[in-house]
């Protein structure tokens, strides 16, 4: 599943998914190095098998319906402040709760007619880190790997799974229908007939 958006001026707009959203859905705070500011309207209406939706802090807006009919959808995380509220946001999402973390602002008992509740993350993203260390080696069939990167990422609390496309670190923590979000770009040097791989520490 790939999200899909549109650019306005330096901000980001997300306009729904392809194919239709399903499972968990955690929505990047980032998309092309831009901020995402808002969902649109009717961006994931009818998608009944969508569970779970985390938004993050940088969104200040969803449009009417967004979330209409998604019948499946039980928990809305949100990261951040409220966001501009629109009463049919979850028109039809008759199982939402949506939960927000204690201390942030424009929450009230209930949230585009659903109910409300806080919520922690596991753990301030501070105080967890992950240390992914990228190695390198030039002989196979046995070759000896040398650390040539180190990167230090937070942890969100949930189990996390990491990738390496070209010289960028990028996560998901959903493998069934992953959202690849980068978190670490490192300078590798591209000496002859060049391997590398990543490993956790």
């Amino acid at each position: 599943m790939a999200l899909t958006y549109t650019r306005i001026g330096n901000t980001i707009k997300i306009t729904g998914s392809s194919p239709r959203a399903t499972g968990v859905l955690i929505i990047p705070d980032t998309i092309d190095g831009f901020p995402v500011t808002s969902i649109g309207e009717e961006a994931f209406a009818g998608s009944s098998g969508l569970t779970s939706v985390t938004i993050p802090n940088s969104v200040t807006s969803i449009g009417n319906q967004a979330f209409y009919a998604c019948r499946g959808l039980t928990s809305v995380y949100f990261m951040g402040n409220a966001p501009t509220p629109r009463i049919s946001v979850f028109n039809g999402a008759i199982n939402a709760t949506v939960y927000y973390i204690q201390g942030k602002t424009g929450w009230g008992s209930t949230f585009a007619s659903r109910p409300t509740a806080t919520w922690s993350p596991v753990a301030p993203p501070a105080e967890r880190v992950n240390i992914l260390v990228v190695q390198s080696a030039t002989f196979f069939p046995t070759p000896v790997w040398t650390s040539v990167a180190t990167n230090t990422v937070r942890s969100v609390g949930v189990q996390q799974f990491y990738r390496m496309r070209a010289s960028i670190v990028e996560v998901t923590v959903n493998l069934k229908n992953p959202i690849w979000t980068p978190v670490a770009t490192n300078n590798l040097p591209i000496v002859g007939s060049q391997f590398y791989r990543l490993v956790a520490r």
